[in-house]
């Protein structure tokens, strides 16, 4: 089974678990006949396991109703009558809690001012108080349509009702409940589209299935629609579609289950992107979110759900889908993001882009090449941005005129990091240790686990030879991101006065992408640097901070490896880092790790005690030759 596969079947689980039973789902336990309204077994055993409908094969809750099996897609009983059909010439019903001129009634409802936006609901919607119930008993969607003539509205809504069936048994009596789904058809035409501010009942005409039954109680399925705010074309028009569970009666009985519609564009209308509502004092994230996400439309808005859509068709200036769709449940696939970045050739092939770290230690010319490329790289890419801003949507522009103006400041500060490298002598040796170190920490970091032995003479020694430190001529490469924040971090790092020191470098990328090599590619420089500058410079140079435990004490793992690297190092360039060792600590609290040298040493009897005690020291390995560190459990010999 694929990840992909695993996800798909916990995510399945999960709607099975809250929503309730999933589409196609086959029959599962005995079936029994609930075509009456009780059951009798001739033994209280007869009664455990489980059960569906023999006819058509719905579920039977054994075990409690159906209100404390399942909390989502739920619809309670309560909800505002909307029984005013839409039929001949009737006149629809005015709705309260529209948004209308209080001070004077008689007059037009108050000027919404503003652009449009997209991340909200427009203030003419009708009541849907009962969507934000403790208790719901209503969801919606509203969207926007173009209702061109002989246009309408095809609406779909699934759902279901248990009913009770009262099982009686020897020594027992309790209820059960049946499952009775329903699927309710009705369309909205484009004389009820046109209406202003008024909300209309749709008749529903239910759609019996193979040998489901017509339901017994159903929702009532409502539509108001409104003229789009500052949009001259009448054809234009705001919908909002709702399903109210308005049936008379409390408890499970007269509520409604994994309850979902749908709204489909029919005979020419069309649904188009959600009108944006922008107040007049967008501040600059703002405008830069609008701008980064100009091309994710929405074509719809919840109210006591979620709204889905297929993907879009026709063109990014006019965009529509066929259809809108709530979903108490939703789900989405966040797109997969690669932290590599890939240079395209003009024969159609494609070449990762990419530093050598050892290229980089040796000070080769290759290394010089790969940097000097990544920078041409990104200064082509800021050009092509820059070149297309006229092309953009006015409103845009001021945000991509920013946007441009910060990556050539980001630009300009790995510029002139690497000029630094190439003419100034600290930076230059810095740079080329940390190279060196950061290629060998990978390498160490992936030594195997090795085992420990008892020797002849009862002392424990590391299996085999000391594990040689060979390159792996595949690995000990910085991502184009990687080198390019330790190129604009450099200045700072190695210069404490420089008038830049104060920023703040944010690597905000999923995990895995490689955001902790990259700071400790600078944490390396940084103190590298200091000793360069004064080997006896020996004081606390880097702070990692970590909001979570187990994540603190992995990365501490990582940093170990290097922290011996540079040690080693080191011991072999004294004249130039000073005779002081490199050391690292961490510091979790007394629960996880020992603060003092006594708590070091009560935790190391306790474990030597115990093999079972806590392990308070994180160091499973050593970060050096990968030995095994920790207790060993002795074998006993049986005679």
């Amino acid at each position: 089974m694929s990840g992909v596969d695993a996800r798909e079947v916990v995510q399945a689980g999960v709607r099975r678990e809250l929503f309730g039973p999933l589409p196609g789902e086959p029959p599962v336990g005995t079936p029994i006949d609930c075509s009456g309204h009780s059951l009798t077994f001739d033994t209280k055993d007869a009664t455990d396991g489980q059960f569906h409908d023999r006819d058509t094969l719905e579920e039977v809750l054994t075990r409690s109703d159906p209100l404390r099996r399942y909390g989502v897609g739920v619809l309670h009983s309560g909800g505002t009558p909307t029984r005013t059909v839409i039929s001949g010439h009737d006149e629809s019903v005015d709705i309260p809690g529209l948004a209308v001129n209080e001070e004077i009634p008689d007059q037009e409802p108050n000027e919404v001012r503003g652009r449009p936006r997209q991340d909200q609901a427009d203030s003419d919607d009708f009541d849907l108080s009962d969507t934000n119930r403790r208790k719901q008993s209503a969801m919606a969607l509203s969207f926007k349509v173009r209702v061109r003539d002989g246009g309408s509205l095809k609406v779909r809504v699934r759902g279901a009702y248990y009913d009770k069936i009262h099982v009686i048994a020897p020594d027992m009596q309790k209820e059960w409940w049946v499952r009775r789904p329903f699927v309710l058809d009705a369309t909205a035409s484009g004389d009820v589209l046109r209406r202003e501010r008024k909300r209309s009942q749709l008749v529903t005409t239910p759609v019996v299935e193979g040998a489901k039954l017509p339901p017994r109680i159903q929702p009532s399925v409502s539509i108001f629609c409104r003229t789009v705010p500052g949009e001259p074309n009448a054809d234009l028009r705001l919908v909002t579609l709702a399903v109210v569970d308005d049936v008379l009666g409390a408890g499970p009985g007269s509520a409604f289950f994994q309850v979902t519609f749908s709204a489909t564009a029919a005979n020419g209308l069309s649904i188009e992107p959600y009108p944006e509502f922008e107040p007049p004092d967008n501040d600059e994230e703002e405008e830069s979110i609008a701008l980064l996400y100009r091309n994710r439309r929405t074509f719809a808005i919840g109210h006591g759900c979620a709204a889905n859509w297929e993907e879009s068709t026709a063109g990014a200036d006019a965009p529509t889908v066929a259809y809108v769709e709530a979903d108490p449940l939703p789900s989405f696939e966040v797109t997969s993001l690669t932290p590599d970045v890939f240079e395209q050739h003009a024969d159609g092939t494609r070449t990762s882009v990419s530093v050598s770290m050892k290229e980089l230690s040796d000070k080769s010319a290759i290394g010089v090449q790969q940097v000097e490329r990544v920078l041409a790289l990104y200064a082509e890419w800021i050009d092509d941005r820059a070149a297309s801003i006229p092309d953009l949507a006015a409103r845009y522009q001021e945000a991509a005129d920013r946007h441009i103006e910060a990556c050539r400041f980001a630009l300009a500060r790995m510029e002139e990091g690497w000029n630094l490298v190439q003419h100034d002598s600290i930076a230059a040796r810095a740079f080329q240790l940390a190279n060196y170190a950061m290629l060998y920490q990978q390498i160490r970091s992936r030594i195997e686990p090795r085992d420990v032995v008892k020797d002849r003479q009862g002392v424990y020694r590391p299996q085999g030879a000391h594990p040689q430190a060979a390159p792996d001529p595949k690995g000990g490469r910085w991502r184009a991101f990687q080198i390019a924040f330790i190129l604009a971090s450099l200045p700072e790092l190695v210069d404490p006065t420089h008038a830049k020191r104060k920023l703040v470098d944010l690597i905000f990328f999923p995990t895995g992408g490689g955001k902790t090599e990259a700071y400790l590619g600078a944490s390396a420089i940084s103190l590298i640097a200091r000793r360069l500058r004064d080997p006896n410079d020996a004081g606390t140079d880097t702070l990692m901070r970590y909001t979570l435990r187990l994540l603190t004490a992995q990365q501490f793992l990582r940093a170990s490896a290097l922290i011996c690297v540079l040690e080693d190092l080191r011991s072999g360039l004294e004249g130039e880092l000073g005779t002081v060792p490199f050391g690292i600590g961490v510091w979790l609290g007394n629960d996880s790790t020992p603060n003092t040298w006594s708590s070091a040493e009560r935790s190391l009897k306790e474990l030597r005690r115990d093999y079972n005690a806590s392990n308070k020291f994180l160091l499973l390995k050593c970060p050096w030759c990968g030995t095994r560190m920790g207790p060993k459990r002795h074998r006993l010999q049986v005679r």
